[in-house]
């Protein structure tokens, strides 16, 4: 039942955030990208932020505080699910917002796993990366193999000057 409820919570989030015509579905929550929630939290705080209404009556100026404190609520909580939904992204989004979270980053838990050795040990971080920290991060060779390589790799280019000069 928990499960069922924080996934009504980010439904309600979404309404908030990208206004009540959107269609919300589990599919798009499964394609929502941090992007596109900072960019409706943006467009919706120009339209709802109370000092838009800085010479109004009190009764506007509180609905106005109220209405922005409720956007921002509801873009923490859609953030926040995005986050979680990136730790463990072959979840569904209900399942994701649900399962354990560690305490850390990732990226700041990456250099804390490094052995003595210095090889790797944990998991592939999920972006982009050049085949000598691929082979690191699998653990297949050690920091210290890594920049050697890319040391001995460097020597053996000519320079600039005797590029130019031939």
């Amino acid at each position: 039942m928990t499960v069922m409820l924080r996934g009504n919570e980010i439904f309600a989030a979404c309404r908030v955030l990208f206004g009540p015509d959107i269609q919300l579905s589990h599919e798009f929550l499964t394609y929502l990208q941090a992007s596109g929630a900072r960019s409706a939290y943006r467009q919706r705080a120009k339209e709802v932020h109370p000092d838009l209404v800085a010479g109004a009556n009190e009764q506007v100026r509180k609905e106005h505080s109220r209405l922005f404190r409720q956007l921002a609520e509801a873009f923490d909580l859609v953030t926040g699910f995005l986050e979680s939904r990136a730790v463990t992204p072959h979840c569904s989004p209900a399942a994701a917002k649900s399962a354990p979270q560690s305490q850390q980053p990732p990226h700041r838990e990456s250099h804390k796993r490094a052995d003595r050795t210095g090889y790797f040990r944990g998991g592939v971080p999920a972006r982009p990366m050049q085949i000598g920290l691929y082979l690191y991060y699998r653990g297949a060779i050690s920091y210290r193999e890594l920049i050697e390589a890319l040391l001995w790799q460097r020597k053996q280019r000519p320079s600039i000057g005797n590029i130019a000069c031939s």
